[in-house]
Protein backbone atom coordinates (compact mmCIF):
# COMPACT_ATOMS: atom_id res chain seq x y z
CA UNK A 1 0.00 0.00 0.00
CA UNK A 2 0.92 3.44 -1.06
CA UNK A 3 1.03 5.36 2.26
CA UNK A 4 2.16 8.80 1.60
CA UNK A 5 3.86 11.61 -1.28
CA UNK A 6 7.06 11.85 0.62
CA UNK A 7 9.07 14.31 -1.60
CA UNK A 8 10.30 15.97 -4.68
CA UNK A 9 13.84 14.74 -5.56
CA UNK A 10 16.02 17.32 -7.42
CA UNK A 11 18.98 16.49 -9.22
CA UNK A 12 21.50 19.21 -8.58
CA UNK A 13 24.81 20.90 -10.06
CA UNK A 14 26.25 22.11 -6.63
CA UNK A 15 24.73 20.79 -3.12
CA UNK A 16 26.31 24.11 -1.35
CA UNK A 17 24.20 26.70 -3.84
CA UNK A 18 20.87 24.05 -3.19
CA UNK A 19 21.11 23.78 0.26
CA UNK A 20 21.96 28.02 0.48
CA UNK A 21 18.31 28.40 -1.31
CA UNK A 22 16.20 25.44 -0.04
CA UNK A 23 17.75 25.79 4.00
CA UNK A 24 18.89 28.94 4.54
CA UNK A 25 17.05 31.48 2.13
CA UNK A 26 13.75 29.75 2.13
CA UNK A 27 13.94 28.65 5.41
CA UNK A 28 14.09 24.77 5.54
CA UNK A 29 15.28 22.06 8.12
CA UNK A 30 18.13 19.50 6.68
CA UNK A 31 17.14 16.24 8.60
CA UNK A 32 19.51 14.17 6.40
CA UNK A 33 23.25 14.37 4.30
CA UNK A 34 24.22 11.53 3.57
CA UNK A 35 26.16 9.82 0.60
CA UNK A 36 25.06 7.03 -1.74
CA UNK A 37 28.49 5.19 -2.47
CA UNK A 38 27.86 3.67 -5.76
CA UNK A 39 27.48 7.35 -7.43
CA UNK A 40 28.99 8.87 -5.37
CA UNK A 41 26.22 10.93 -4.77
CA UNK A 42 26.11 13.35 -1.98
CA UNK A 43 22.41 13.67 -0.68
CA UNK A 44 20.17 16.02 1.44
CA UNK A 45 16.84 15.93 2.53
CA UNK A 46 15.11 19.28 3.42
CA UNK A 47 12.17 19.76 5.68
CA UNK A 48 9.45 22.49 4.93
CA UNK A 49 6.63 21.52 7.61
CA UNK A 50 5.56 17.95 6.99
CA UNK A 51 6.66 18.06 3.35
CA UNK A 52 10.54 17.01 2.13
CA UNK A 53 12.90 18.09 -0.50
CA UNK A 54 15.77 15.83 -2.04
CA UNK A 55 18.73 17.36 -3.06
CA UNK A 56 21.14 14.88 -5.01
CA UNK A 57 24.50 16.10 -6.79
CA UNK A 58 27.25 14.00 -8.04
CA UNK A 59 27.05 12.17 -11.29
CA UNK A 60 24.51 10.62 -13.02
CA UNK A 61 24.70 7.16 -11.82
CA UNK A 62 24.14 6.57 -15.44
CA UNK A 63 22.99 7.43 -18.85
CA UNK A 64 19.16 6.83 -18.56
CA UNK A 65 19.13 8.87 -15.22
CA UNK A 66 18.32 12.18 -16.87
CA UNK A 67 19.37 15.78 -16.91
CA UNK A 68 19.78 17.93 -13.61
CA UNK A 69 16.56 19.43 -12.56
CA UNK A 70 13.00 18.07 -10.94
CA UNK A 71 14.28 15.07 -11.49
CA UNK A 72 11.38 12.33 -9.74
CA UNK A 73 8.37 12.27 -7.15
CA UNK A 74 8.93 9.84 -4.20
CA UNK A 75 6.32 7.99 -2.47
CA UNK A 76 6.36 5.70 0.65
CA UNK A 77 5.12 2.54 -0.03
CA UNK A 78 4.35 -0.54 2.96
CA UNK A 79 4.86 -3.75 0.54
CA UNK A 80 7.66 -2.51 -2.22
CA UNK A 81 7.42 -5.82 -3.94
CA UNK A 82 3.86 -5.56 -4.16
CA UNK A 83 3.40 -1.96 -5.35
CA UNK A 84 5.89 -2.12 -7.55
CA UNK A 85 3.73 -4.91 -9.19
CA UNK A 86 0.50 -3.22 -9.07
CA UNK A 87 1.93 0.19 -10.18
CA UNK A 88 2.99 -1.81 -13.54
CA UNK A 89 0.07 -3.23 -14.17
CA UNK A 90 -1.65 -0.05 -13.54
CA UNK A 91 -0.03 1.33 -16.60
CA UNK A 92 3.57 2.29 -15.20
CA UNK A 93 6.67 1.10 -17.19
CA UNK A 94 9.07 -0.50 -14.86
CA UNK A 95 12.50 0.81 -15.02
CA UNK A 96 14.57 0.05 -11.50
CA UNK A 97 13.50 -3.13 -9.77
CA UNK A 98 13.27 -3.05 -5.89
CA UNK A 99 16.89 -3.30 -4.51
CA UNK A 100 18.85 -2.38 -1.26
CA UNK A 101 18.58 2.22 -1.10
CA UNK A 102 21.99 3.60 -1.92
CA UNK A 103 22.26 5.22 1.70
CA UNK A 104 21.48 1.66 3.07
CA UNK A 105 18.07 2.86 4.17
CA UNK A 106 15.64 0.41 3.72
CA UNK A 107 14.62 -0.45 -0.40
CA UNK A 108 13.82 1.43 -3.34
CA UNK A 109 12.62 0.75 -6.72
CA UNK A 110 11.65 3.55 -9.78
CA UNK A 111 9.15 3.39 -12.19
CA UNK A 112 7.78 5.55 -14.75
CA UNK A 113 4.03 7.11 -15.03
CA UNK A 114 1.83 6.98 -17.81
CA UNK A 115 3.20 10.00 -18.49
CA UNK A 116 6.62 9.27 -18.49
CA UNK A 117 7.49 10.52 -14.75
CA UNK A 118 9.83 9.28 -12.64
CA UNK A 119 8.38 7.72 -9.91
CA UNK A 120 10.51 6.20 -6.62
CA UNK A 121 8.84 3.84 -4.15
CA UNK A 122 10.39 3.60 -0.90
CA UNK A 123 10.15 0.86 2.08
CA UNK A 124 11.62 2.27 5.36
CA UNK A 125 10.51 1.47 8.67
CA UNK A 126 9.38 4.70 10.47
CA UNK A 127 6.84 7.05 11.04
CA UNK A 128 4.81 8.62 8.23
CA UNK A 129 6.62 12.06 7.32
CA UNK A 130 3.55 14.18 8.19
CA UNK A 131 3.95 12.92 11.87
CA UNK A 132 7.34 13.96 12.07
CA UNK A 133 6.56 17.60 10.69
CA UNK A 134 8.61 20.74 12.52
CA UNK A 135 7.12 23.57 13.32
CA UNK A 136 6.06 25.91 10.41
CA UNK A 137 8.70 28.27 9.02
CA UNK A 138 8.50 31.25 6.80
CA UNK A 139 7.73 28.66 4.02
CA UNK A 140 5.85 25.36 4.21
CA UNK A 141 5.41 22.74 1.29
CA UNK A 142 1.70 23.62 -0.61
CA UNK A 143 2.28 21.28 -4.11
CA UNK A 144 3.92 19.43 -6.37
CA UNK A 145 2.99 20.44 -10.08
CA UNK A 146 3.68 17.58 -13.27
CA UNK A 147 2.63 18.32 -16.97
CA UNK A 148 0.45 15.08 -18.02
CA UNK A 149 0.23 14.88 -22.23
CA UNK A 150 -2.97 12.21 -21.39
CA UNK A 151 -4.71 13.96 -18.04
CA UNK A 152 -7.05 10.92 -17.58
CA UNK A 153 -4.19 8.44 -17.70
CA UNK A 154 -2.52 10.66 -14.83
CA UNK A 155 -5.68 11.48 -12.34
CA UNK A 156 -6.54 7.90 -13.08
CA UNK A 157 -3.02 6.47 -12.19
CA UNK A 158 -2.23 8.33 -8.99
CA UNK A 159 -5.83 8.53 -8.13
CA UNK A 160 -6.81 5.08 -8.70
CA UNK A 161 -3.27 2.91 -8.43
CA UNK A 162 -1.42 5.32 -5.99
CA UNK A 163 -4.43 5.81 -3.60
CA UNK A 164 -4.71 9.52 -3.62
CA UNK A 165 -7.88 11.94 -3.11
CA UNK A 166 -9.08 14.19 -5.60
CA UNK A 167 -9.16 17.02 -4.91
CA UNK A 168 -12.63 19.54 -5.94
CA UNK A 169 -10.50 22.06 -6.23
CA UNK A 170 -9.89 23.85 -10.12
CA UNK A 171 -10.80 21.09 -12.14
CA UNK A 172 -11.32 21.68 -15.90
CA UNK A 173 -10.00 24.93 -16.49
CA UNK A 174 -11.06 25.61 -20.43
CA UNK A 175 -10.18 22.86 -23.40
CA UNK A 176 -6.98 23.92 -24.15
CA UNK A 177 -5.52 23.85 -20.54
CA UNK A 178 -6.90 21.12 -17.22
CA UNK A 179 -5.67 21.34 -13.81
CA UNK A 180 -6.56 18.54 -11.29
CA UNK A 181 -5.65 18.36 -7.74
CA UNK A 182 -4.75 15.01 -5.97
CA UNK A 183 -3.56 15.03 -2.11
CA UNK A 184 -2.70 12.07 0.10
CA UNK A 185 -2.91 13.43 3.42
CA UNK A 186 -1.16 17.14 3.85
CA UNK A 187 0.57 16.67 0.31
CA UNK A 188 -0.70 17.61 -3.13
CA UNK A 189 -0.11 16.86 -6.49
CA UNK A 190 -1.58 19.44 -9.12
CA UNK A 191 -1.83 17.98 -12.36
CA UNK A 192 -1.86 20.66 -15.94
CA UNK A 193 -2.59 19.16 -19.54
CA UNK A 194 -2.60 21.58 -21.95
CA UNK A 195 -3.52 21.28 -25.79
CA UNK A 196 -1.41 21.45 -27.76
CA UNK A 197 1.19 19.97 -25.50
CA UNK A 198 4.01 21.98 -24.28
CA UNK A 199 7.64 21.17 -23.97
CA UNK A 200 9.77 21.38 -20.51
CA UNK A 201 10.29 19.29 -17.77
CA UNK A 202 7.71 16.92 -16.75
CA UNK A 203 7.54 18.34 -13.21
CA UNK A 204 6.95 21.64 -13.60
CA UNK A 205 7.42 23.81 -10.15
CA UNK A 206 7.59 23.17 -5.88
CA UNK A 207 5.07 25.57 -4.39
CA UNK A 208 5.23 26.58 -1.04
CA UNK A 209 3.02 28.83 0.91
CA UNK A 210 4.46 31.72 2.59
CA UNK A 211 2.55 34.27 4.91
CA UNK A 212 2.93 37.61 2.87
CA UNK A 213 4.38 37.03 -0.71
CA UNK A 214 5.93 40.61 -0.87
CA UNK A 215 7.47 40.28 2.18
CA UNK A 216 9.12 37.57 0.89
CA UNK A 217 10.00 38.36 -2.10
CA UNK A 218 11.80 41.60 -0.42
CA UNK A 219 13.83 38.96 1.85
CA UNK A 220 15.10 36.96 -0.91
CA UNK A 221 15.89 40.36 -2.95
CA UNK A 222 18.46 41.33 -0.34
CA UNK A 223 20.32 37.84 -1.01
CA UNK A 224 20.29 38.18 -4.40
CA UNK A 225 17.15 36.34 -5.37
CA UNK A 226 14.92 38.05 -7.61
CA UNK A 227 11.28 37.50 -9.28
CA UNK A 228 10.91 36.25 -12.58
CA UNK A 229 9.36 38.80 -15.00
CA UNK A 230 5.72 39.70 -14.13
CA UNK A 231 5.58 38.44 -10.36
CA UNK A 232 4.24 38.76 -8.37
CA UNK A 233 0.36 39.18 -9.59
CA UNK A 234 -2.81 37.78 -7.98
CA UNK A 235 -3.54 34.50 -7.66
CA UNK A 236 -5.49 32.46 -9.63
CA UNK A 237 -9.14 32.37 -8.19
CA UNK A 238 -7.84 36.41 -6.89
CA UNK A 239 -6.83 34.12 -3.46
CA UNK A 240 -3.87 36.41 -2.70
CA UNK A 241 -0.39 37.07 -4.18
CA UNK A 242 1.74 34.60 -6.28
CA UNK A 243 5.26 34.57 -7.24
CA UNK A 244 7.41 32.42 -9.50
CA UNK A 245 11.19 32.77 -8.16
CA UNK A 246 14.20 29.86 -9.75
CA UNK A 247 16.72 28.25 -7.47
CA UNK A 248 20.16 27.77 -8.84
CA UNK A 249 19.56 25.07 -11.23
CA UNK A 250 16.95 27.27 -12.38
CA UNK A 251 13.90 25.14 -11.34
CA UNK A 252 10.55 27.18 -11.00
CA UNK A 253 9.67 27.95 -7.22
CA UNK A 254 6.17 29.11 -6.81
CA UNK A 255 5.31 31.10 -3.52
CA UNK A 256 1.44 31.54 -2.58
CA UNK A 257 0.37 33.42 0.42
CA UNK A 258 -2.55 31.62 0.96
CA UNK A 259 -3.35 28.80 3.41
CA UNK A 260 -2.32 25.33 2.24
CA UNK A 261 -4.59 23.32 0.06
CA UNK A 262 -4.95 20.41 1.95
CA UNK A 263 -4.70 21.29 6.14
CA UNK A 264 -1.26 21.49 6.18
CA UNK A 265 0.23 23.75 9.08
CA UNK A 266 0.55 27.25 8.18
CA UNK A 267 3.92 29.59 7.46
CA UNK A 268 5.00 31.82 10.02
CA UNK A 269 5.43 35.21 9.51
CA UNK A 270 8.93 35.38 10.46
CA UNK A 271 10.23 35.65 6.71
CA UNK A 272 13.45 36.96 6.37
CA UNK A 273 13.94 38.05 10.03
CA UNK A 274 17.74 39.30 10.98
CA UNK A 275 18.67 35.93 12.16
CA UNK A 276 17.93 34.41 8.74
CA UNK A 277 19.37 36.93 6.44
CA UNK A 278 22.46 36.81 8.38
CA UNK A 279 23.20 33.45 7.08
CA UNK A 280 21.75 33.23 3.69
CA UNK A 281 24.12 34.00 0.67
CA UNK A 282 23.17 31.90 -2.10
CA UNK A 283 26.25 30.18 -3.59
CA UNK A 284 28.32 30.67 -0.41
Amino acid sequence: MIRELNHVGLFVQDMGKSLSFYRNALGGTVTFRGVRTAGPNEIAYVRFGSGLVELISGPAPDPSWGDRGLHHLGFISDDLDADYSLLAEAGATPWRPPTQAGTGGGRVAFLLDPNGIRVELLEREGKPQASEADPPGPAVLDHFSITAANHDAATSFYGDAMGMETLPLGTGTNAAHQVSYLAMGPDVLEIHSYTPPRSGSLIGHIAFCVADVPEALNALARNGIGAAPGYPRPARGNSGSMALVHDPDGNEVELLDRLPLHGGASPSAAFGTDEQSAEVAVGR
